[in-house]
């Protein structure tokens, strides 16, 4: 059997989670700390990037409601002691879930949290968490 060498199959890009050890890679690269410097325009547009195929590939499993949830919890902190008071109620939703993913979705939220140490930071993760929203519901448009 000849092979179409003009049209060959695209391969998938893939996308490798492990929130506690503080990696979300894509292409070869972790972009786990690229995540708290979104504004900054060497790391955007490869990091919406991987925000793509990160819901493309894993946010099927998460629901809007949960994303509308944590993103409710978060938007309106605007200091890193409030950010710590929320890591309770993060915990709290990734307990109730039943799927891998969302579980790993909310500890990738709950570290990134831990590692913010400016407030410039919270704008950038800000960014990140509609960022997720947004792609997820383009992928993802029926999930409640």
């Amino acid at each position: 059997m000849k092979q179409d060498n003009k049209h060959p199959k695209k391969r998938k890009e893939e996308i490798t989670v492990d929130a506690r050890n503080k990696r979300l890679v894509y292409q070869g690269e972790n972009y786990y700390d690229k995540i708290l410097e979104f504004r900054n325009p060497d790391v955007t547009e490869n990091l919406i990037k991987c925000i793509n195929n990160y819901m493309q590939e894993k946010g099927g499993s998460i629901s809007s409601s949960q994303l509308r949830n944590i993103f409710n919890l978060l938007k309106k902190i605007t200091s890193k002691e409030k950010l710590v008071l929320s890591k309770p109620k993060l915990i709290y939703i990734a307990g109730r879930q039943n799927d891998n993913n969302t579980k790993e979705f909310v500890i990738l939220v709950d570290k990134l949290l831990s590692d913010i140490t400016e407030n410039s930071q919270i704008e950038d993760f800000k960014l990140f968490l509609e960022s997720i929203i947004a792609y997820h519901k383009f992928h993802h448009p029926k999930s409640n």
